[in-house]
C-alpha cells in the first residue's frame, strides 16, 4: 500500500440528529456520502496501521486513506476528557488539514467494547448528548470512524487515533435505507 500525505477529503459540521436518521453532520466535498462507510472493526484498522508509524523526527503522520468504517460495538456509557496528547494531536490536525481551530469537535472520548476489547475513541462532541439519549450501557450500536492519523508520544510510543463521526442504533436505521443493504 503506498502511503501519501492526507489530503482532506471530508470536513464534517457540528450538529447532533435527532433519531430519526444520521444527524446533520454532512460531508463538506459533495461526492462523499456516508454510503463510503464499509463493514469492519475497530480492530481490523488497527490491524492494517500496525506498522505505520512516523519515520524518527515525525511526531504526526496521517494517510490518504481514512479507512471509513461501520463497526458494530457495545456501548458502555462511559466518557472522559480527551487525553492532553490526543487534544494536541487534534488541534494540529484541524490546523493543517483544514485551516481551522476546529479542534473543539472532540472534546471527550467513550469507551466501546468490541469481541472482549475496550477501546477508547473520540466521538465528536454533538453525537456524545444523542448517544447517551438514545442508547443505555450494553446496547449494540454501529459506529462510523474515521482514522485520523497517528503521533509519536515523547517516550517514542504510537497512538492511532480514530474518531466516531457518527452512530447508528436501533432508534436510527437510517444507513440500509440511504446506503442499500440487509
Amino acid at each position: 500500500m503506498r502511503w501519501t500525505a492526507f489530503l482532506a477529503t471530508i470536513a464534517t459540521m457540528s450538529c447532533a440528529g435527532r433519531g430519526t436518521g444520521p444527524s446533520s453532520i454532512r460531508p463538506q466535498i459533495a461526492t462523499t456520502s456516508w454510503c463510503r462507510y464499509h463493514d469492519g472493526s475497530v480492530r481490523a484498522i488497527l490491524d492494517t496501521l500496525t506498522d505505520f508509524r512516523p519515520r524518527p523526527g515525525f511526531d504526526l503522520l496521517t494517510s490518504g486513506d481514512q479507512f471509513p468504517t461501520r463497526a458494530t460495538v457495545v456501548y458502555t456509557g462511559e466518557s472522559r476528557q480527551l487525553k492532553p496528547q490526543i487534544r494536541a494531536f487534534f488541534t494540529v490536525f484541524f490546523r493543517v488539514l483544514y485551516r481551522t481551530t476546529d479542534s473543539l469537535r472532540y472534546q471527550h472520548e467513550e469507551r466501546f467494547g468490541e469481541n472482549g476489547i475496550d477501546y477508547w475513541l473520540p466521538v465528536q462532541e454533538p453525537l456524545i448528548a444523542e448517544m447517551g439519549q438514545e442508547l443505555a450501557s450494553g446496547d449494540s450500536v454501529t459506529i462510523f470512524a474515521l482514522y485520523h492519523g497517528t503521533y509519536t508520544a515523547p517516550d517514542s510510543t504510537n497512538t492511532r487515533v480514530l474518531g466516531v463521526t457518527e452512530f447508528e442504533s436501533r432508534h436510527r436505521e437510517w444507513f440500509t435505507k440511504a446506503c442499500g443493504g440487509p
